[in-house]
């Protein structure tokens, strides 16, 4: 111990240094890299609560019973009426999702909740933490839940389980933020600070005990 304590001394300049040049690139990388578009600031939702007018009184559809949200179902969704939108806009990650990880992204973002007994809330969601386009998840959020509601319409009838009926809509959207470039890069210069200095103790710990063996 006493060794690193005389070594911390003499070589402190070692994690000073170190500090710096963390603190320097980590915050030059993030003032590159970093996107400060505009964005929810907090998650964003379009709902419809809808009734399932049942063929079979005894019909009651779980919310993991209730087939559109089944991968399946999902899968038809995306290549049909999904088509119609750039689910980019919405999750900027999504062209590097394979088929599967899109099918199950979607499966947390359009989804339907049982409300009581054959009524159902269908949701579309937006992250705020997942990077997105907000004038177009914003203008589009609403279309998107319109297109799921008429294929869920349009299955329940299919499986000949009855009819669903829309009762009401509702929108919860977020006021936008817009990420401070100078925020995001002096909080990373300070984590690239404390990086830095932490590395610079284990080199100096290093030498110390490299001194320590040799005598």
């Amino acid at each position: 111990m006493n060794n690193f304590v005389r070594m911390l001394k003499k070589k402190f300049w070692i994690a000073i240094g170190l500090m710096i040049v963390c603190s320097i690139a980590l915050g030059a990388e993030k003032y590159f890299t970093v996107d400060t578009k505009t964005y929810f600031s907090k998650d964003a939702f379009a709902q419809c609560l809808a009734r399932l007018d049942a063929t079979d009184e005894r019909i009651m559809l779980e919310p993991r019973g209730f087939f559109v949200t089944t991968p399946m179902e999902y899968y038809r969704f995306i290549n049909g009426a999904g088509k119609k939108f750039e689910f980019d806009k919405f999750n900027a990650n999504w062209d590097e999702l394979t088929e599967l990880e899109q099918v199950f992204w979607l499966s947390s973002h359009l989804y339907v909740e049982r409300y009581e007994y054959n009524m159902y809330i269908l949701s579309a969601r937006v992250e705020a933490a997942v990077p997105h386009d907000y004038e177009y998840a914003k203008a589009n959020m609403t279309r998107l839940l319109d297109e799921y509601v008429a294929f869920a319409k349009e299955e329940c009838v299919r499986a000949g389980v009855g009819t669903l009926v829309e009762i009401e809509r509702a929108e919860l959207m977020p006021k936008p933020i817009k990420l401070s470039l100078r925020a995001i890069v002096f909080k990373y210069m300070a984590v690239g600070a404390m990086l830095g200095l932490v590395a610079g103790l284990l080199v100096i710990f290093g030498l110390s005990m490299r001194k320590s063996t040799n005598g």
